[in-house]
């Protein structure tokens, strides 16, 4: 009689972080599959890495006087520069800065003498590009990138898009065992730009690897 019983057969759910991970590989890996012509790429450098290495770098704004053209606010790293920067200031950044006047330009120049455009920093980005400087010999010099890694990881999430985002892309270049610290207290929310904003496709697997 017993022969004669059909076994039933059960299936296991998978563990919720394991259904979660397989959730979110399949976004990536569904989503848009072909080449995204807005996409940011990950970047090899952060912006931490061109301020560390400048020679120098300044808070600029545009020169009243010769409109489309820089001139300088603050002198952040290095000498004060004797000649022009030689860049020119697009529309967009000049109708931003006309609206918020707190706001100026990051430019770095590099050993070559060329200078490079980092971004527009309002106060509260201005005040991280100064720690980032305070730090900069303890994190290149003496290689203490565990104190490196534990300063942007405070930054995670912050109101600021591009401290956000700055804070991201050094994350993403820290070791396995740190990501994994991070992942305890990063939420689904601090990554939601990430996950659902399409020019981020290419940021999306350390994101992926946050929530796994």
């Amino acid at each position: 009689v017993m022969s004669a019983l059909k076994t039933k057969s059960y299936r296991v759910a998978p563990p919720r972080r394991q259904v979660l991970f397989g959730g979110l590989l399949g976004i990536l890996l569904s989503v848009n599959a072909f080449a995204c012509p807005i996409c940011l790429d990950m970047p090899k450098e952060t912006v931490a890495d061109h301020l560390i290495r400048g020679e120098v770098v300044v808070l600029a704004r545009e020169n009243a006087a010769v409109p489309f053209t820089y001139s300088l606010v603050e002198v952040l790293k290095g000498e004060s520069p004797t000649r022009p920067f030689g860049l020119f200031v697009d529309s967009a950044t000049r109708r931003r800065l006309s609206i918020n006047h707190d706001e100026a330009v990051i430019l770095v120049e590099a050993k070559d003498g060329t200078w490079k455009r980092l971004g527009i920093a309002d106060k509260d980005y201005q005040q991280v590009v100064k720690r980032i400087l305070l730090f900069s010999e303890q994190w290149s010099v003496k290689g203490d990138l565990q104190h490196r890694h534990q300063f942007f990881l405070s930054l995670f999430g912050h109101r600021n898009q591009s401290i956000s985002e700055l804070a991201y892309l050094e994350l993403g270049r820290a070791p396995y065992a740190t990501i994994r610290k991070a992942a305890e207290f990063v939420s689904r929310d601090d990554l939601r730009p990430i996950l659902e904003t399409r020019q981020y496709f290419a940021w999306r697997p350390l994101a992926i690897l946050l929530l796994a």
